[in-house]
């Protein structure tokens, strides 16, 4: 197997785990009342909240997130 194929290979296996992991996660989506958000506590309807194990986080947090590690990314 070549190395370009090797590479394309892992991409497609990449864009179907995420895949996977976004339909999981939509299963946790949770409605007004039922969580607040434990970074930085708010509630639906004002975010939505995603459900894990033994944390929850808000769709706010996760964006400020992406954003951190953009910016850290760009500063290597």
């Amino acid at each position: 197997m070549s190395e370009d194929h090797a590479l394309w290979e892992a991409i497609g296996n990449l864009h179907r785990t995420r895949r996977d992991l976004i339909q999981q996660l939509a299963d946790v989506v949770r409605d007004e009342g039922e969580h607040a958000c434990s970074f930085c506590h708010s509630e639906p309807p004002d975010v939505t909240v995603l459900v894990g194990p033994s944390v929850s986080i808000c769709d706010r947090c996760v964006e400020l997130c992406r954003e951190v590690l953009a910016l850290r990314q760009a500063a290597r």
